[in-house]
């Protein structure tokens, strides 16, 4: 089944039929694969997996807002990537099926389509790759 991910850059809804990889923006460790895709909230601006690889969760902490969180980190380079949500205030409750998720922060990952060739920084699709390929096949 596809993906449907959102470019932050543009707004533009990109369609994705390839099995994504997340990679560690600070030393390209797969942290997951688009397998364990939970969802993707624009407004708290991350990717949602139910599993993740090569990374390691910190002490639970409590943010300002009321959330309980768990900080995971890369294991290789010890990066912050994002959160696992353990509880959500009333304010989030229209989220609340990320609890028990791994929130990995769109700033702090990369992805690459398998099978494209094509590498996406900040978990965002390529738009100028894809408008090129239209151009192509609009010209050829």
């Amino acid at each position: 089944p596809a993906l449907l991910l959102r470019s932050a850059s543009t707004r533009m809804d990109q369609e994705v039929n390839c099995p994504l990889v997340f990679q560690c923006k600070g030393c390209r460790s797969i942290i997951g694969d688009s397998f364990s895709w939970v969802t993707a909230l624009e407004d708290l601006d991350v990717i949602v997996l139910s599993v993740v690889v090569q990374s390691d969760l910190r002490e639970s902490e409590t943010d300002t807002n009321g959330s309980t969180f768990k900080p995971v980190t890369c294991r290789t380079c010890l990066t912050p990537v994002g959160k696992r949500i353990s509880v959500l205030p009333r304010l989030f409750r229209q989220h609340r099926s990320i609890i028990g998720h791994f929130a990995l922060d769109r700033v702090s990952i990369s992805s690459y389509e398998l099978g494209s060739g094509n590498e996406d920084l900040g978990a965002e699709i390529s738009i100028v790759q894809q408008q090129a390929r239209q151009l192509e096949d609009f010209s050829g």
